[in-house]
């Protein structure tokens, strides 16, 4: 499964030839098609199960906008346009769990 580290889509500077061989990453998968992709995030903070509303549409690539997840605004990423930036025609192919 291919990865897509967020920080560096977020254009955060990361070394990651200093992560050694034993060290874990958290990671969320994202399936469309047929296919997955795993996001490479700092840490998880919480899973929430909620209905969103957007209530602030973006002015950012990358975010669909903003909504109150546990009392708290939370920036709701674009996966799928994110996805698609770091591998173009991830959708398309027809190489399922590739």
């Amino acid at each position: 499964m291919p990865l897509i580290r967020l920080s560096q889509l977020a254009g955060e500077k990361r070394d990651a030839s200093a992560e050694g061989a034993d060290d874990r990453l958290s990671v969320v998968v994202y399936s469309e098609a047929g296919r997955r992709v795993g996001l490479v995030v700092d840490r998880i903070i919480d899973i929430a199960d909620e209905k969103l509303v957007i209530q602030n549409p973006a002015q950012h690539r990358g975010v669909l906008g903003s909504a109150v997840v546990q009392k708290r605004v939370t920036d709701m990423l674009d996966v799928a346009s994110v996805v698609r930036e770091a591998i173009p025609g991830f959708a398309e192919s027809s190489s399922p769990g590739v």
